[in-house]
């Protein structure tokens, strides 16, 4: 049953593609590339910052629009980990636990879109803060789900390094002089 709900997770992070099974190995080339143009995303994120016109005597937001993807995507982040090691044996009461950490993480994400908008309209021109709050919101979209899908590839990295240092250490300690 848990695996159900586990399935049913990430069947709702099909918005950023159909069938997206990562069964096979070029799911995972194409989610490091994804990572890859997202992380050149943020580090030429100034760029996007300079098409909106701040109000007089506000600098622009290069900063906190940052912030918000790279919180968007650690939320993200935070959803794999807390559906990898949910335990698969859980009570009524304690399945209402988890599904409230849930239900925080989802919030704080909103949380984070409605920080954007009160941001962008306090700081910058009616058309600029528009936008942003439509380019920008769609970016933390695209982040928080990135998040879920590089979560999956950060652990399945770990895992791979994890086994290759236990099979060198392994060796090692076989090995008869």
């Amino acid at each position: 049953m848990n695996k159900v709900k586990f399935m049913l997770h990430f069947n709702a992070l099909s918005i950023l593609s159909v069938n997206f099974d990562l069964t096979q190995w070029y799911h995972y080339v194409l989610l490091a590339v994804l990572l890859a143009i997202l992380f050149v995303i943020i580090k030429y994120y100034y760029s996007v910052e300079k098409v909106f016109k701040p109000k007089t005597g506000i600098q622009n937001g290069v900063k906190s629009g940052k912030s918000m993807l790279i919180s968007s995507f650690v939320l993200g982040l935070i959803m794999v980990l807390i559906w990898m090691f949910k335990p698969s044996n859980l009570s009524s009461e304690t399945e209402k636990y988890w599904i409230y950490v849930e239900n925080i993480c989802y919030g704080l994400f909103i949380m984070l879109i409605l920080i954007n908008i009160y941001f962008s309209f306090t700081n910058y021109k009616l058309r600029s803060s528009i936008l942003r709050i439509i380019i920008v919101s769609g970016l933390m979209f695209i982040y928080f789900y990135s998040g879920m899908y590089g979560g999956l590839l950060i652990l399945i990295a770990l895992a791979t390094l994890i086994i290759i240092y236990s099979i060198f250490r392994l060796k090692k300690t076989l090995t008869l002089r």
